[in-house]
């Protein structure tokens, strides 16, 4: 992820009331499956393909489609 404001909210419990509570608690309970996952701070520029994957799956009818 490229924000350092994001990265300690899946990281640690929020207030039940924040405005994206809802979507951290999300993404709390798929990290807490069977899976290997790490979190870390990464610069957008060194995010690029991610970004770009993002941005593009906007663009695709559902978020995936044939390229």
């Amino acid at each position: 992820m490229d924000s350092t404001i994001a990265l300690p909210l899946v990281e640690k419990d929020v207030n039940q009331n924040h405005p994206h509570g809802q979507i951290i608690r999300s993404i709390r309970c798929m990290m807490g499956c069977n899976w290997v996952i790490k979190v870390r701070h990464t610069y957008r520029k060194g995010n690029s393909v991610a970004d770009w994957l993002a941005s593009y799956a906007l663009l695709l009818e559902n978020g995936v489609g044939e390229v």
